[in-house]
């Protein structure tokens, strides 16, 4: 039976007002979703789980490995889910400039995704263009439309939008379109490096 190991990645999430939360999710290949750790604790498949990473035994699928602990699972069929990063940073539509600014420095991250009250996409703001507004201007002002990726869709085509619209990160969203991470550029390639063995 293959085994998996999973990375166990954040959406750490600023309201309107400031206060921030965060959950941990583990993209599923059982599922083909993500989901929260504590739902995946709960999985007779489970094997082991640690801070930052879950192994677990996902029912048979053309989509797993044979390779035992595969750190990336191969074939033309993996997901945005496997590749996406695991950090991602997700703000309310009313969030002021300045609090969003703050909020990316702390994370590291070079885009936001802005919300709306159920959580679902209204656009990505740049770290550089959030630091530059007005500190009063509201992520919804900030916002750039942009057409998200499912988590579940092929890796190869969200790759191939990226490199058509020039974009160095795409929000991806569930089956609620509801946003749960971003897939940047970076992400992708280290999949890619993961996937020809460097490390």
């Amino acid at each position: 039976m293959p085994l998996v190991r999973l990375r166990v990645r954040a959406l750490r999430h600023v309201r309107h007002d400031g206060d921030r939360s965060a959950i941990s999710t583990v993209f599923c290949p059982g599922q083909c979703r993500s989901i929260d750790v504590d739902t995946c604790r709960r999985c007779p498949r489970l094997l082991s789980a640690v801070e930052d990473t879950i192994e677990c035994a996902p029912p048979k699928s053309e989509r797993l490995p044979r390779e035992l602990l595969a750190e990336a699972r191969l074939g033309g069929d993996v997901c945005v889910g496997d590749a996406m990063g695991h950090i991602a940073v997700s703000v309310h539509a009313e969030l002021k400039a300045v609090a969003l600014t703050r909020a990316l420095e702390e994370e590291g991250a070079i885009v936001a995704m802005v919300v709306d009250d159920d959580g679902r996409l209204v656009g990505l703001v740049d770290a550089a263009d959030a630091a530059l507004a007005i500190e009063s201007v509201r992520a919804r002002e900030l916002a750039r439309r942009i057409t998200p990726v499912h988590e579940s869709a092929p890796l190869a085509h969200a790759v191939d939008r990226m490199v058509r619209e020039r974009a160095r990160a795409l929000p991806v969203v569930d089956d609620d379109g509801c946003a749960v991470a971003v897939l940047t550029d970076l992400d992708a390639l280290h999949w890619v490096a993961l996937r020809g063995g460097s490390r």
